[in-house]
């Protein structure tokens, strides 16, 4: 199920870019993971099996390995820069909700679902609320796929450093990739460990005020959270996946609301 047509959200045009970018990064890392035990394949085969197999196939099939490796390197990298950009237009999208600012120039409509509760920390902690129950939801659905693609990509270079015939330009190429990958995958598990910390403790907040005011004594607790929140997002800089996001957003959008019924999150006057 799509988005709701009335959901304006101009900092998307941003973070499609991003998904464009891991999209040609993650054909590149598709491409190397071929690429590397079929060059040990040829490699292990007798010299007279492969006509002009060496020197030159071998060296422009090992070249042209390492050039997709340096483009993933490069994709990554470029995609991290407007990752970060992406993230701060979105943290003063996230401030303009919360308290009726004007930060980001380009106000979102429908981005949060609470424009019943007044401008202020309260609303600040429902909308961080809000994201981090999404967020989690996301990262489950992500996180099998991601680490069977992560076991896979290790397993063949693993693989590949034990039978194949390792020159020293292809480890220098080939071992600093395989130790992103398994990073990468490392981050996105300690990721969700720390959403679903966070997640919590915003959940015992509520929980403890149920029928309660909101009143200054709760401020700091209530900055903790959000903070704690952000600090994640800002630390692990990883892109969710938009499409599982558009795809269920009916289900995470039911979710949310019976989250706000659950614990009572309701207009402050």
């Amino acid at each position: 199920m799509a988005f709701p047509s009335t959901r304006v959200v101009p900092i998307d045009k941003q973070f499609k870019f991003v998904e464009r970018l891991k999209m040609w990064s993650g054909r590149a890392l598709i491409a190397t993971t071929i690429l590397t035990p079929l060059i040990s394949i040829l490699d292990n085969q007798p010299p007279a099996t492969i006509p002009g197999w060496e020197p030159l196939g071998k060296s422009t099939l090992i070249a042209f390995n390492c050039l997709i490796i340096v483009a993933f390197a490069g994709l990554e990298f470029i995609a991290s820069v407007f990752l970060s950009n992406a993230e701060r237009d979105r943290r003063l999208d996230f401030l303009d909700n919360a308290f009726g600012q004007r930060y980001s120039g380009q106000t979102s409509i429908g981005y949060f679902t609470n424009d019943n509760l007044q401008p202020g920390i309260y609303k600040c902690l429902v909308n961080c609320f809000e994201n981090c129950s999404h967020s989690l939801a996301i990262v489950d659905m992500m996180l099998p796929r991601e680490i069977a693609k992560g076991v896979l990509v290790i397993s063949v270079f693993v693989l590949t450093a034990i039978f194949g015939k390792r020159e020293l330009i292809r480890q220098f190429f080939e071992l600093p990739l395989a130790a992103v990958v398994v990073q990468d995958t490392l981050r996105l598990i300690l990721f969700r460990f720390r959403l679903a910390q966070n997640h919590e403790t915003i959940r015992f907040f509520f929980n403890d005020m149920r029928g309660k005011a909101f009143d200054d004594n709760r401020v700091a607790a209530a900055m903790r959270d959000i903070l704690g929140y952000e600090t994640i997002i800002s630390w692990a800089a990883i892109k969710l996946d938009s499409d599982l996001f558009s795809e269920h957003w009916d289900d995470l959008a039911q979710k949310w609301e019976q989250l706000k019924k659950q614990y009572d999150v309701r207009s402050i006057d």
